[in-house]
């Protein structure tokens, strides 16, 4: 928008005068004006009624002065900062004001001069600036991109999911040009571009979790979790070897010989996987007991950890498994009371857990233990028959708003111990792979119907005799 006209301006074809003053350029013609309050400006034009000269009268002096391509002084004053008139008109038909966005509008082919408002709101003019000063931001782009203004770096950065330079800056300051890797960094924890593709690389799931294994000297997310196995086995005073023969032993039929070759082939086996592909060396953590079969055999002979699986007998060279009744048991409380196959929609009772808690101690059971959710006392149409029941055996409540299948897992994976549920840990599998891989092999499903409990395992064996 024009400044409002400060002088009256008069067309004039020519003027004689004997003092005729020329000034060096515009600007001092202007000032001339000022200092002598001069209002009325005479201009010569041009035949197609273009101004060519200002021309200005103070006692007896006539002032004249090229007019530069200007049309008015007002528009004279308007320009400052643009080099000439040309640039200045041609901005002012953009609706441009600032020769700095008229470069920019030259220079990037915008033609709205809207879009430089958005660049300027956004803070990529000014963080144009600053990207053109950082090497290491710059580095991140591919070989194919070119930044050559503040338009290029704003649609780079929109094309990337970026609509402020400042959350643009955050991201590149610590490696990352996509604004949806850059958040989903920021929510699993990591610091910087390098670390999450690493880690991300590796296979996990944050950076908490990332930063656990390479402290340990763990390079993936599959070694973290072989690790873990052996780490949740309920023997801390065991090496990682020992804990290995323990977690093969809970795996095994039940009350079956196994030859002690054929056990140490198991064991080879299972050890294997926890050797480095490239060298065929054991992992740097795993730490180790056995340095030969005799003392594996000396393990299985001696050693209390054993007992629960079975027994080794030396004379014959072979692994007995005991029957499943000298495990440890767990119930799962809250899907027994409502004789459910894992959705809880029937109605619960007591009666339904102490009817299969007697069914375990018929089949022979002793060490048996219940875990239940905090509100099932609250849901059980026979609440006033749950104090018979813990008199019974173990009752363990899981605290208040924590599901009691986080304490059932975690029991099952440090004891391999067993698990009564009709629930399939569907979910649970999903995102645990412990459980996806081995909650099976422990968990003993059950079927109720009036007052008849059935465990099917239990009747496969009765009738493979």
């Amino acid at each position: 928008m024009k400044k409002p006209a400060t002088y009256k301006y008069i067309p004039i074809a020519s003027a004689s005068m004997e003092n005729k003053l020329l000034l060096k350029d515009l600007f001092s013609f202007q000032q001339f004006l000022e200092a002598t309050a001069t209002k009325i400006v005479f201009v010569k034009k041009n035949e197609e009624g273009g101004v060519t000269h200002f021309c200005a009268a103070y006692q007896g002096l006539w002032v004249e002065q090229l007019s530069e391509g200007f049309a008015s002084l007002e528009d004279f004053l308007q320009s400052q900062g643009f080099p000439g008139a040309a640039s200045f008109y041609d901005a002012q038909s953009m609706g441009c004001n600032s020769f700095y966005d008229y470069c920019l509008l030259k220079e990037t082919g915008i033609t709205n001069i809207s879009e430089v408002e958005r660049l300027k709101e956004a803070g990529f003019v000014e963080g144009y600036e600053e990207w053109k000063s950082k090497k290491d931001w710059q580095a991140l782009l591919p070989a194919t991109v070119v930044i050559n203004h503040a338009y290029d770096l704003y649609r780079l950065a929109m094309s990337n999911g970026f609509s402020l330079f400042s959350h643009f800056r955050e991201a590149v300051q610590k490696g990352f040009l996509q604004s949806g890797l850059y958040e989903a960094a920021k929510t699993r924890g990591y610091e910087n571009a390098v670390d999450f593709l690493q880690g991300q690389k590796a296979g996990f799931a944050d950076a908490a979790e990332w930063k656990y294994a390479t402290g340990l000297g763990i390079e993936t997310k599959e070694e973290l979790q072989l690790y873990q196995e052996l780490e949740l086995v309920g023997t801390p005073q065991l090496k990682h070897d020992e804990r290995l023969l323990l977690v093969l032993l809970s795996k095994l039929p039940e009350k079956k010989k196994v030859s002690r070759n054929k056990l140490l082939e198991l064991y080879s086996s299972e050890r294997n996987k926890y050797m480095v592909a490239e060298t065929e060396n054991l992992h740097g953590w795993f730490s180790t007991a056995f340095t030969d079969s005799e003392i594996i055999t000396n393990f299985l002979l001696k050693n209390e950890a054993v007992k629960p699986y079975g027994h080794y007998d030396a004379d014959g060279e072979y692994f007995e498994t005991n029957f499943l009744q000298n495990r440890h048991v767990l119930i799962d409380g809250s899907n027994v009371a409502h004789n459910s196959n894992g959705q809880g929609k029937s109605k619960a009772y007591v009666g339904n857990i102490t009817r299969l808690t007697e069914e375990l101690k018929r089949l022979g059971f002793h060490q048996i233990t219940i875990i239940a959710d905090a509100s099932l006392k609250y849901r059980l149409e026979d609440k006033e028959q749950l104090s018979a029941l813990q008199k019974e055996v173990t009752y363990i409540e899981a605290p208040a708003e924590t599901s009691a299948d986080v304490f059932m897992i975690e029991w099952v994976k440090k004891e391999r111990c067993l698990l009564v549920s009709n629930d399939t840990f569907r979910d649970w599998k999903l995102k645990d792979v412990w459980v996806a891989k081995y909650i099976d092999f422990y968990r003993l499903s059950f079927i109720m119907k009036d007052k008849t409990v059935i465990i099917p395992h239990f009747e496969k064996a009765v009738g493979n005799g």
